[in-house]
């Protein structure tokens, strides 16, 4: 069995993962822009909101890999959503931790 999906679909997973968690960042801190946040709090946001956007990136993931029907073909390769998962989380948490050593 293998522990990450193979190479071809494993850049463009991790590229998409972090498109969708870069738009959704730029989002919260267009939405806490019209707000009384101070600047660098809107950008890096507290753990809830870092969470609920690593949430969100993976259910986003889930619906575009079924829409491309990348799901069944990496099942049959022998990689399931659980390991295409852990990676979009683990990626997420190294996105959000770089953001907060870079801004704070």
């Amino acid at each position: 069995m293998r522990s990450l999906p193979p190479p071809p679909f494993l850049g463009p997973i991790a590229a998409r993962s972090a498109l969708i968690w870069l738009f959704l960042h730029g989002a919260s801190l267009v939405g806490a822009g019209g707000e009384d946040v101070p600047f660098l709090e809107s950008v890096v946001g507290t753990p809830t909101v870092s969470v609920v956007i690593c949430a969100v990136v993976l259910v986003l993931m889930r619906i575009e890999l079924w829409r491309r029907s990348e799901l069944v073909f990496l099942a049959n390769l022998g990689c399931s959503f659980a390991r295409v998962a852990m990676l979009i989380v683990v990626e997420c948490a190294l996105l959000e931790t770089a953001l907060r050593l870079t801004v704070v």
